[in-house]
Order: structure tokens, then C-alpha cells, then sequence
């Protein structure tokens, strides 16, 4: 390595050194959207789990027979149903904003 090669390594090594604080923020910006697109995804993923069950519950009930044999108790199967759809994606949603203490 020549004489002349050598000093301008060394000069670029404070200004390496200086972006260090950035390249770091940037890295930790970089890691917190990763985490916050990953949430979003997962958040998406169950919305669109209840939404499609909420669905399949809407249309047994509207062809639901209130006159039908065992009426009572099948209409409450499908409360139930709709029920679990909304408390499981409820759950799953205050989880997503729960933060740790």
C-alpha cells in the first residue's frame, strides 16, 4: 500500500466512525417497521378469520328455521358460534397492544 493510499484510509476512518450512530438508528428503524408490518399481517390474517366465520354464521342463520324441531337449541349453537368468532379475534386483537411492564 502506498504512502498516499494509507493517509486517505485514515482520513475516512473518523468519518466511518462518525456515521456509526446513524447506521445504528437506522438498523433499529429498520427492525422496529419488520416487527410492526409482521403485526399487521397477523392482525389481517384474523380479521379475516372472523370475518369470513361471521359470514358463514350469516347465512345459516338467515335460512335458520325459528318453527323447526329443536329450534331453541340450535339457534343458541349459533349465537355461540358467532360468539367465539368475535371473543377469539377480541382476544387476539388486545394481545396485539398489550405491551410488556
Amino acid at each position: 500500500m502506498s504512502g498516499s493510499s494509507r493517509v486517505s484510509l485514515l482520513r475516512a476512518v473518523p468519518v466511518a466512525v462518525g456515521c456509526f450512530p446513524r447506521v445504528v438508528a437506522a438498523l433499529i428503524g429498520v427492525g422496529a417497521t419488520r416487527l410492526g408490518v409482521r403485526q399487521y399481517t397477523t392482525n389481517a390474517r384474523a380479521y379475516s378469520l372472523a370475518s369470513e366465520e361471521l359470514a358463514i354464521i350469516r347465512s345459516r342463520i338467515e335460512v335458520f328455521d325459528c318453527d323447526g324441531p329443536d329450534s331453541d337449541r340450535r339457534w343458541a349453537a349459533e349465537v355461540a358460534d358467532a360468539e367465539e368468532a368475535v371473543s377469539r379475534e377480541h382476544t387476539m386483537w388486545r394481545a396485539s397492544r398489550s405491551q410488556p411492564e
